[in-house]
């Protein structure tokens, strides 16, 4: 039996979060981040990561606790987008009442 070749696109092999599920060609899996690349992402310090989410500014991490937590991406992306969505629905509450 021939070993079954794995087509790329370039898109996929510049973006180190996915990877090929085994049978499935078509879908991608997300691979979680750890502390430091969230941080690196983000453009913040890693302890920084931690302190956030204490404050509840990012979320929790989806896998692990302790000292090996794990973030998936979009997760986090999606946390920070609807959290900037509350804030702006909250200006514009504030802008009416002042009106």
């Amino acid at each position: 039996m021939a070993a079954r070749s794995i087509e790329f696109t370039m898109s996929e092999r510049l973006d180190t979060r996915l990877m090929p599920v085994a049978g499935d060609d078509k879908r991608d899996v997300e691979l979680p981040i750890d502390r430091a690349e969230l941080a690196r992402r983000l453009g913040i310090g890693v302890r920084t990561v931690s302190r956030m989410v204490e404050r509840g500014e990012l979320p929790r991490p989806c896998i692990g606790t302790g000292s090996r937590p794990r973030w998936l991406w979009s997760y986090v992306e999606g946390f920070l987008r609807k959290q900037h969505e509350r804030a702006a629905e909250l200006d514009r509450r504030t802008q009416r009442k002042t009106q």
